[in-house]
């Protein structure tokens, strides 16, 4: 059974004349004239707003709740992919040795007012971000700056 078609005097059927691909310039041009994409999240400031400590709250499923969600998810991502904190030599996270992690959630403790509580599901969310790092790095072949760090 197919779908049915909406009527045709509805907005969405009406052509638009500013995509028509007669007004689009040659693939060459385009070329010349590439799109800057934005690079990977930095935070040179602090963890909190104001540069101090960060803070969080957790709803009833260990979520991080408020404005300071987004802030803690970048920070960790930047923490992710610092290849001496968060080595990416390591097949899976949980094989990462525990001295690594406790570098991190050191880290992370004195950046934030979290409690041990907390640890287990920051360190899983980390856990996460650095798989993802991981995933974005191996195409970029990591491992020569692996190798180099580990001389």
């Amino acid at each position: 059974m197919s779908m049915p078609q909406p009527p045709q005097n509805w907005p969405q059927n009406e052509r638009d004349e500013s995509h028509d691909t007669k007004n689009l310039p040659d693939s060459n041009e385009s070329e010349e004239h590439s799109k800057r994409t934005r690079g990977p999240t930095m935070m040179h400031s602090g963890w909190g707003k104001d540069g101090g400590n960060l803070h969080i709250e957790l709803n009833e499923h260990g979520q991080v709740i408020g404005l300071e969600g987004t802030r803690l998810s970048s920070k960790l991502g930047v923490l992710a992919r610092n290849a001496i904190l968060a080595p990416l030599n390591h097949k899976d996270w949980r094989l990462v040795p525990s001295i690594y992690k406790d570098r991190i959630w050191a880290h992370i403790k004195e950046n934030i007012d979290a409690t041990d509580d907390m640890k287990c599901i920051l360190m899983m969310s980390f856990g996460s971000t650095w798989k993802e790092s991981k995933h974005e790095a191996k195409p970029l072949d990591m491992t020569n700056i692996t190798l180099i760090l580990s001389i």
